[in-house]
């Protein structure tokens, strides 16, 4: 019963017949949440994106109201999505692999800074005398 737990009994009213229905609806309540939307600013600045909302947007629905309103909404979200993953690629990968050639460019920098002062003064001299200005 723990499955169930958004079950719910309705009677429904009486009909032709001298009995009363019960309307039962079991839902299963352990299902995934859908995924949240979240509009990225950088969508903004791609050569596609307006493009690719306009044809969304102008696409027939047969619906009408806000239904309408709500399916492109729907709609918009799954081609977001997917357009997303064509033009920029996984964003999470993409960030993780930024990051770690961040902390590795870091690496070398760290390692001048923790030698002893002489050293630093070798280094700094040495590429002062090798930049051609």
């Amino acid at each position: 019963m723990d499955m169930f737990n958004c079950t719910r009994a309705t009677h429904t009213p009486k009909s032709l017949s001298d009995h009363y229905h019960l309307l039962i609806l079991a839902q299963n309540s352990h299902r995934r949440p859908s995924s949240s939307f979240r509009f990225q600013n950088t969508w903004l600045h791609h050569h596609t994106f307006l493009e690719t909302m306009k044809k969304n947007w102008e696409a027939p629905i047969r619906r009408y109201g806000m239904y309408k309103i709500q399916e492109k909404l729907y709609r918009a979200k799954e081609i977001l999505k997917e357009w997303t993953k064509q033009s920029f690629g996984n964003v999470f990968t993409t960030v993780d692999e930024a990051k770690h050639a961040t902390s590795e460019a870091k690496r070398p920098l760290t390692e001048i800074l923790l030698m002893p002062p002489h050293f630093t003064q070798q280094v700094q001299c040495n590429t002062c005398s090798s930049s051609p200005l």
